[in-house]
Order: structure tokens, then C-alpha cells, then sequence
């Protein structure tokens, strides 16, 4: 049978042993719960970034459309005027070829004598 340890020198150490457990233990806890507060922040913060960066894609791809539209519409715009000359050129040039073609024929009508 052990001997009566009320004044057991271990007695204190034990209980300082057990005290700085308990402490450790309550240190871990809480630093356990401040790992994981800081882990759920950074998942949160991922994907907030995460959306931000799906809702920029789609901006960019919107914007990279009306980018193509504007610049096939400013392609047309500056086509027109070089269209339109080449067609007024083929006009004159059918007039030309009109005028040219009436003169010989007054011209030879007027020296049959019609």
C-alpha cells in the first residue's frame, strides 16, 4: 500500500504539471480555433476572387464582341467613300463612252444628211 503523500514533496509538481497542461491545452484550442478562422477567411476571400475573376472573363469577352463590331463597322464606313467613288467613276466613264458615241453618230447622221 502506497504511504500517505499529504506532504509528498511530487505533490506540487504534479499539480503544477497538471496546471501547465490545462494551459497548453487551452492555448492549443485557441490557437487551433484562430488557424481555422484564418483558413475559412482565405476559402472566402478565394472565392470572392474567384467570381470577380469569372465576372471579368465575361466583361472581357462582351467587350472584345463590341470591339469586333466596331471595328467591321469602321471597316465598312471607310470602304463606303472608295465604293462610292469607284461607282461614280464607272458612271463617268459610261457617260463618257455615251457622249463620245452620240457625237460620232450626230456627226454621221449629219454627213448622210438625216
Amino acid at each position: 500500500m502506497p504511504p500517505d503523500c499529504n506532504d509528498c514533496p511530487m505533490e506540487s509538481r504534479i499539480a503544477n504539471l497538471e496546471r501547465r497542461v490545462e494551459k497548453n491545452e487551452q492555448k492549443s484550442s485557441e490557437t487551433h480555433k484562430e488557424f481555422y478562422n484564418r483558413v475559412r477567411a482565405l476559402e472566402i476571400a478565394r472565392a470572392e476572387q474567384g467570381q470577380q475573376y469569372t465576372t471579368i472573363l465575361e466583361k472581357l469577352e462582351d467587350l472584345t464582341g463590341k470591339v469586333s463590331a466596331l471595328s467591321k463597322g469602321l471597316s465598312d464606313i471607310q470602304a463606303e467613300p472608295g465604293r462610292t467613288w469607284k461607282d461614280l467613276k464607272g458612271k463617268i466613264s459610261w457617260a463618257v463612252i455615251a457622249a463620245v458615241i452620240t457625237a460620232v453618230m450626230a456627226f454621221l447622221l449629219d454627213k448622210i444628211g438625216l
